[in-house]
């Protein structure tokens, strides 16, 4: 903040240049930190020189002190409260140590490394993304930055080349410095596999309406159908939407309400099974960051007691789908008859279906038989099964259109 201690501390300075030299240091200090905390409100720091009483320091009576205060529109009192830096969080006395070490270093040295050992421990995820934005803004040829994290919050995704792995020692005793994935640990890997996982994900998400699903078979399902009531002049899903599945139920909850925070999005999940009866639906309801309305359940449409996205089909319509996927000949009279879902009694009526029914394998083969579909299966759907598809998308188109602005 170009604070010149000895000028401050002057006898002959005026009052007037020290305010100056203050409320010069400050705004510095605010413009260079305020674009990258991002997890409150901006801030001003505020410098005085005191005087040192009892109540601040009984060793020290008397003695004057350089004196930093935050004014934000958190924290402040109406009456012009303000607090004393080291009473604020210690995320952010980290930030606003590092911003002033690294403005300092910066002007006093013409070139310079600076090495940093697990920067940011102390701060939130969202503001070490932040810091790791700053670090690189900071970062010049001739003013470099060096740190070793376990953070994966402080991996930058489109830098991945530029990170180096410290393997345990070597035979000499030694720590082993490696870009080279495959002499990496499972433990090593972990923070750079966590800072993948989102930026390999986030290109999924290319549209402003995104629909979760459990599993690639309901995606496949959902875009078939979608396209078969649209050439039937019946409401489906438009280009607007993007349908994501993300890998069963017990994902479900944690996916959406993370995606569901993403500004410009708008985001609806779709379940298997009936609601009240899976513990997996009832964490559903209460994870999701969003209203329950915006979770829609395949139960709710398929018209019986139990459902998954094969139930929106007659029992009749699947079992073409199956016998054409698997090359068999199983009739609806083959099943037991009682409210299961489509897949248990396929299960439980001993066909000899390899893979089994409830494994992922046969719903994605079944699906993407159903996806492939020339026309064979397409063609014998009746008025009802269009019916309920149809209800389905209905219902989800719904869902946005009450919720015109993005959900947060």
């Amino acid at each position: 903040g170009e604070l010149k201690l000895e000028f401050l501390l002057d006898d002959q300075t005026s009052s007037e240049s020290r305010k100056n030299n203050f409320e010069s240091a400050s705004r510095i200090i605010s413009d260079q930190v305020n674009p990258y905390w991002k997890v409150g409100n901006e801030f001003r720091p505020n410098f005085d020189i005191v005087t040192l009483t009892n109540e601040d320091n009984a060793g020290a009576v008397g003695q004057r002190a350089f004196e930093i205060r935050i004014e934000d529109q958190i924290h402040q009192h109406p009456t012009g409260y303000t607090t004393r830096v080291d009473e604020r969080s210690a995320g952010f006395r980290w930030m606003f140590s590092f911003m002033s070490l690294t403005a300092y270093l910066k002007s006093v040295w013409s070139s310079c490394v600076l090495l940093l050992d697990e920067p940011g421990n102390s701060l939130h995820g969202t503001a070490q993304a932040e810091l790791l934005k700053l670090i690189r803004a900071q970062a010049n040829a001739k003013h470099q930055f060096v740190y070793t994290t376990h953070s994966p919050f402080m991996v930058d995704p489109d830098f991945i080349k530029e990170v180096r792995v410290m393997e345990g020692s070597d035979n000499a005793g030694g720590a082993v410095v490696t870009n080279d994935v495959g002499l990496m640990t499972r433990d090593s890997l972990l923070p750079l596999q966590s800072a993948m996982g989102y930026s390999l994900i986030s290109p999924l998400l290319i549209g402003p309406n995104i629909l979760f699903v459990e599993g690639l078979a309901d995606k496949l399902y959902l875009e078939k159908m979608s396209a078969v009531l649209a050439d039937r002049n019946r409401v489906g899903m438009d280009c607007g939407w993007t349908v994501v599945p993300v890998g069963g139920i017990g994902k479900i909850a944690a996916v959406t309400s993370f995606f569901a925070a993403r500004e410009q999005l708008n985001v609806v999940a779709l379940c298997d099974g009936s609601a009240g009866h899976q513990n997996g639906i009832a964490d559903v309801e209460k994870q999701v960051r969003f209203n329950k309305p915006q979770v829609l359940f395949v139960v709710d449409f398929a018209d019986k007691e139990f459902a998954d996205i094969e139930d929106m089909f007659n029992p009749g319509t699947f079992l073409k789908i199956v016998n054409r996927t698997f090359g068999v000949e199983i009739q609806v009279r083959d099943l037991p008859k009682g409210p299961d879902r489509i897949i248990e009694q396929l299960s439980k009526a001993g066909t000899g279906l390899y893979p089994d029914p409830k494994t992922p394998v046969f719903h994605f083969k079944c699906a993407e038989t159903f996806a492939r579909d020339d026309g064979y299966v397409v063609a014998r759907l009746t008025d009802a099964e269009l019916d309920r598809w149809q209800a389905l998308f209905v219902d989800i188109i719904q869902l946005i259109n009450e919720n015109s602005s993005p959900m947060t």
